[in-house]
This record gives C-alpha cells, sequence and structure tokens, in this order.
C-alpha cells in the first residue's frame, strides 16, 4: 500500500493531470503563445498559487480564442482558409454593392478584415468584389494580418526584450524569413525577356534597383549628402533629434497597458502631423531625413536629423520639444528622456556622420559593427529590424522637404542624350545621372514658378495576349500608374519637356507558364557595363569608361579653384549673351543660386545664365561640359552653380 501512493508517483500523475487540463485550455492556439502562456503558468504556480495560474491561463487563452483571425493556422493551413474565404465571397458576386456588403457582414472571418471595405466607395467596388473572390488576396491577408496579430501578443506578454527575443519573436522571424526565401527563389524561376530578346531572371532585375540593400543604403547616403552640402550653402545649421514614446507604450516598462508597435508609431506620427502643421503656420523651414528604428522590446522611437535657418532654430527646437512631450508629459522623466537635441558643430565633423549610423545598421549593418540596442552583430541585427518593419508595416526611412526621388530614379534609367536640347530637363537629368543630389537639388528647385516637374504615367500599354493597346491595369482590373517619362508641364498642363524612360518592355515568364504583361521593373539595360556597377553600390555612371571617371574626379577636386577662374572670366569678359531664367523659390534665393544683377543692362532680380561664346574653342564631351556648368567649371562650360557659362 505505501509503494501505491508513493508521494512521488501521486505528484507526477497530479502534475500530468495539470498539464493535460492546461493543454486542454490551449487547444487551438498557436504554439509560440501556448508555449509562452505554460511557461507563465508554471512561473506563478511557484510564485503563487495553484488557483492563480489555472486562473491566468483560463482567461489569457479565452483572450486569444476572440480574436476574429485564425492564429492557430500554420501557412499550409491558411491557404486553405483563404479558398474558403474566396469562395464565400463569391456566392453574392453579380448583386448590388449595397447588398454584397451586407452579406459579408454575416461572415465572422470576413469582418476581420471590415476595415479593408468600410472605406470602399461604390465606385470602385469592382475592384474591391474581386479582391475579396480572389484566393491569392485573401492568402496574403490571413498571413500578413494573422502573424502580426501573433507577434502583438507576444509583446504584450513581455516575450520580446534583449534578454529573451530581441525586437521580434524567434518564431515570427524564422516565418518572416522563410517566406523570404520562398519569395527569392521565385523571383530566380522567373525570366524577364525584353523587345530586343535580352533575357534576366526577375532576381537580377530586382538586384539593379533599391530593393538590393547596398544600392538602397548608398542612395540614402548620397541624398543625405546633398541635403548637407545645400544647407551648407545657405548657411543652415543642423540638429540631431531624437523622439520616444510614453512609458505605457513601452512593454519593458511597468507602466506598459497594451499597445502595439504599431500604435506606438502612430502616436509619434500624430505628433509630427501636428508639429509639421505649426511649422508650416509659422513660416519655418527645414530639411533632413528621419529614422524609425524599434527598441530592444519592439516599441519603436524616431532619429531625425534636420536642418534650418539658424535664426529659426530655436523656435523649431521648441515646437518640436512641445509635441513630443504633449502625451503624458507629467509623468516622471518625460522632460529628459522623452525629447533629446544636439546641436551639430561643423567644425567636429559632418552632420551626415550622426546619421550614418542609424541608416546603415536598419538596412544592412554595414560598417557598423556591433548592434548596441539588441547586442547581436549589426548584419543580424539589421535582418531583425527590417522584419520588424515589414510585420509592424512602419516606414524605416523618410526624406524631409526634399525634390522627388521617383524623378530621380526615372531620369537615371534613360541615356543623358534623351534630355539634349531641353533647357530644364537635361540639368536636373545630368544631375541625376552623375549622383549629385544637391545638383539635382538646385535644378529641380530652380523650375519653380509657373512651371511644373512630374512623371507621366502610362497610357499606352500593349496586351502582348491580345495585342490591344489599353491602361495598364492590375489583376483586379483597376489602373495603375507606371512611370513612363519625366516631363515638364506648363501653367495649363501642356508638356513642354519631355524625356522618355521607361524603354522596353517585358514579359515574364514565371515557373514556365508565360504571363504577357509589362514587368514590374524600375530598371533599364540600354548602357549596363560588363560588372554592374550595382554589385558593389558605386552610383557612378554606368557610360562612364575609366577615362571619363578619371576626367570627373579631377572636376570635382578643382571645384574651388574652377569656381573662382569662372569669376574672374565673368569680370574679365567683354559683351555677354544675357538670357533671365524664371524667378527660384524663396528658400533657394536666399542662398541657394548666386544672383548676379546686371545693372548696366538693367536685368531684375533672378537666375541669370551669362553664355560667353567661345571660352577655348576646344571640343567635348556633353556630359563633362552639362557636368561643368552645374558644378563650377571643366570642359567646354564653367559656371558658379546658377550662372553657366557655354
Amino acid at each position: 500500500m505505501s509503494s501505491h501512493f508513493h508521494p512521488d508517483r501521486v505528484r507526477e500523475r497530479v502534475g500530468a493531470r495539470m498539464n493535460a487540463d492546461l493543454r486542454q485550455v490551449l487547444h487551438g492556439l498557436p504554439p509560440s503563445l501556448a508555449k509562452s502562456i505554460a511557461g507563465e503558468w508554471r512561473a506563478r504556480i511557484k510564485r503563487d498559487t495553484l488557483r492563480d495560474a489555472n486562473l491566468y491561463a483560463v482567461k489569457r487563452a479565452a483572450e486569444l480564442h476572440k480574436i476574429r483571425l485564425p492564429i492557430g493556422l500554420d501557412d499550409d493551413e491558411l491557404r486553405l482558409k483563404a479558398r474558403e474565404l474566396a469562395k464565400a465571397a463569391a456566392l453574392d458576386a453579380g448583386s448590388p454593392p449595397e447588398i454584397v456588403l451586407r452579406s459579408w457582414e454575416r461572415v465572422p472571418d470576413l469582418m476581420a478584415f471590415k476595415d479593408a471595405w468600410n472605406k470602399c466607395r461604390l465606385d470602385v467596388f469592382e475592384g474591391l468584389a474581386k479582391r475579396v473572390q480572389s484566393e491569392r488576396w485573401w492568402r496574403r491577408q490571413l498571413r500578413r494580418e494573422t502573424l502580426r496579430a501573433i507577434e502583438v501578443e507576444h509583446v504584450r506578454m513581455g516575450d520580446v526584450h534583449r534578454k529573451r527575443d530581441v525586437y521580434l519573436k524567434d518564431e515570427s522571424f524564422a516565418r518572416l524569413r522563410a517566406r523570404q526565401r520562398a519569395a527569392q527563389k521565385s523571383l530566380q524561376n522567373a525570366v524577364a525577356t525584353n523587345e530586343s530578346g535580352l533575357e534576366m531572371t526577375v532576381a537580377e532585375l530586382a538586384a539593379r534597383s533599391v530593393s538590393n540593400p547596398a544600392i538602397r543604403r548608398t542612395e540614402l547616403m548620397v541624398r543625405v549628402r546633398g541635403m548637407e552640402e545645400i544647407a551648407d550653402s545657405m548657411g543652415w545649421v543642423g540638429l540631431f533629434v531624437t523622439i520616444t514614446a510614453p512609458s505605457r507604450y513601452h512593454p519593458s516598462s511597468r507602466k506598459y497597458d497594451g499597445h502595439s508597435p504599431r500604435d506606438t508609431h502612430d502616436l509619434l506620427m500624430d505628433q509630427w502631423k501636428r508639429t509639421r502643421a505649426m511649422l508650416g503656420k509659422l513660416g519655418i523651414e527645414r530639411m533632413g531625413v528621419r529614422v524609425v528604428e524599434p527598441h530592444h522590446d519592439g516599441a519603436p522611437h524616431w532619429h531625425m536629423l534636420l536642418w534650418c535657418d539658424k535664426r529659426q532654430r530655436g523656435a523649431l527646437v521648441r515646437i518640436l520639444r512641445r509635441y513630443a512631450r504633449e502625451t503624458d508629459k507629467h509623468e516622471p522623466g518625460a522632460w529628459k528622456h522623452r525629447f533629446t537635441v544636439k546641436h551639430i558643430d561643423r567644425a567636429k565633423g559632418s552632420a551626415v556622420g550622426y546619421i550614418a549610423k542609424y541608416l546603415s545598421k536598419n538596412i544592412d549593418g554595414h560598417a557598423v559593427g556591433t548592434d548596441d540596442e539588441s547586442g547581436l552583430s549589426a548584419e543580424s541585427g539589421a535582418e531583425r529590424v527590417k522584419a520588424w518593419a515589414n510585420l509592424h508595416r512602419v516606414r524605416q526611412f523618410q526624406i524631409i522637404g526634399a525634390p522627388s526621388v521617383t524623378v530621380w530614379r526615372q531620369l537615371r534609367k534613360a541615356p543623358i542624350a534623351e534630355s539634349q536640347g531641353h533647357f530644364f530637363l537635361h540639368h536636373i537629368h545630368v544631375a541625376a545621372d552623375i549622383g549629385d543630389w544637391s545638383a539635382y537639388t538646385r535644378a529641380v528647385w530652380s523650375v519653380g514658378g509657373q512651371f511644373k516637374l512630374k512623371t507621366e504615367p502610362l497610357r499606352n500599354w500593349v496586351n502582348t495576349e491580345t495585342g490591344e493597346t489599353a491602361l495598364p491595369r492590375n489583376c483586379y482590373g483597376e489602373e495603375v500608374k507606371v512611370p513612363c517619362a519625366v516631363v515638364i508641364l506648363d501653367s495649363e498642363n501642356r508638356t513642354i519637356e519631355r524625356v522618355l524612360t521607361r524603354r522596353h518592355e517585358w514579359t515574364v515568364e514565371w515557373h514556365g507558364k508565360a504571363e504577357g504583361r509589362a514587368a514590374w521593373t524600375r530598371v533599364n539595360n540600354c548602357n549596363s557595363p560588363e560588372e554592374p556597377h550595382w554589385q558593389t553600390g558605386d552610383f557612378r555612371p554606368a557610360w562612364a569608361d575609366q577615362a571619363t571617371l578619371q576626367r570627373l574626379e579631377a572636376l570635382q577636386r578643382q571645384y574651388e579653384s574652377d569656381a573662382a577662374a569662372a569669376q574672374e572670366v565673368i569680370k574679365s569678359t567683354g559683351p555677354m549673351q544675357i538670357r533671365l531664367l524664371p524667378p527660384v523659390p524663396e528658400s533657394a534665393r536666399r542662398g541657394m543660386w548666386p544672383i548676379i544683377r546686371e545693372k548696366e543692362n538693367g536685368c531684375e532680380a533672378g537666375r541669370i545664365e551669362a553664355e560667353v561664346q567661345g571660352l577655348d574653342g576646344g571640343q567635348h564631351d556633353d556630359r563633362q561640359a552639362a557636368r561643368g556648368s552645374l558644378r563650377g567649371g571643366g570642359g567646354g562650360a564653367c559656371g558658379i552653380h546658377g550662372i553657366g557659362l557655354a
């Protein structure tokens, strides 16, 4: 009898029964959440009582079961679920929109995505109806929303921090990486062919775009460096600002009340929206870059590198501080930790150095070393940060107060000869082609006045299956805007200058099945070198040979001396041909473009281009001449920013 009632055996039986009851309570939950709840349940048994632990497990499981998403299904099961939902939505196909919307409201699973059609107008109902009848659309929505819901619950349960899983759960990270590998494999198996017979995989085409981390990082650095050059020429000063959310938005804080990372980012976005409105009312101009990165517990915070007029610096800082501390402004430590600012001293170094680390550690970790926030290597930390941003749909980088980068990217596709003879676009095109953001910004700002610079959408797309010409549409029958050119429009929206940037039409064969359609690629293969410069992240123009690159580098080194020489030429030259260009914006006139006032000729204030014919009588490459007119000398043209001497 004593052996039958041995305490150890009784304890084992009781433990087995308790575990069985727990498994029943957690049935239907994702394995990662069930494991987390079970761990906390065991900890509470040791710390408190069995009753408290059971109440916690039952209450937490009930809360998770109320989530109107199939969070307990894996990717294969979600595929089947997507098929069921698409069939359910197709039952009412052909009925009036009002009836269809009311019928969808009776389906619980469909209502989990109610926001998708709450904002829907009846005039776009056709596209929405095709979406909810598409298995592919449902599969994408289910995979994204269920994984995000699971991750948010892990954050609320305190499973994300530097001592366990930094930035996001390991299970979520592994799931995202598996999907990324599958997508990459699909791109590698897809072959794109253009009208000239050139074949490349879609993965190779994507590697030539900003999808390549090295190109993305280099482009951001080029843009920030260009903004610094502009700020220096205008006499502006730099600020490095860090903005953090209140304590109750941080899962690692004792005051945490359940906000998701996306909720925290929305709070910061709302603060910035009001800040931006107030700065606009007061006429405070600024430019810079914003970087969003997570704390170790998944809560986002912002870093901002801003430049502004020295006289407006105090007002800018006060407004930023006011709105950054507006929420829970009386909590202890808010004044010290929620908003910090560093005034950049140019005597100690470049302002770009303040932000370069944050750009790199949130893209690919290049040349950073160790991620101090997570303790991981910079490369591993960058992978997790990108997965975190993708999961919570957070935009990592935002350029403030600069021209359109879409125009920049489009112009870099086209040969420089396309803009020859254009008064405005040639200067903009050359600056984009050589990768000079400072010159590009000056050229764009010089347009101003009654003229507008924008991209032109494709309007005569040819369906390769039917041969018909029509507007490009997506798989849901909706019109899409595919940039095909960069144009200058006048006040009546008439095109006065145009550069064609979409030079190829592609058909893509996915897994051996041809899909006749224009490929969604943003690269141009007209002038690609044998060893593509995108492999090294080098933004030198693809057309340049070694001799041309050496001349360009020499021009860069001689910039200051050439500018001084150009000034002497202007003073010593006799009669000049004067051409007055449209006035530039007020922000540009305060130092962006040097202004010449020709009192003898009665010229008004504005940007003046003085042309002196036959300075040296030499023949030079058109690109080098155009570059000289932008950068201040060299070849058959020299000048000082806005003043070009041809």
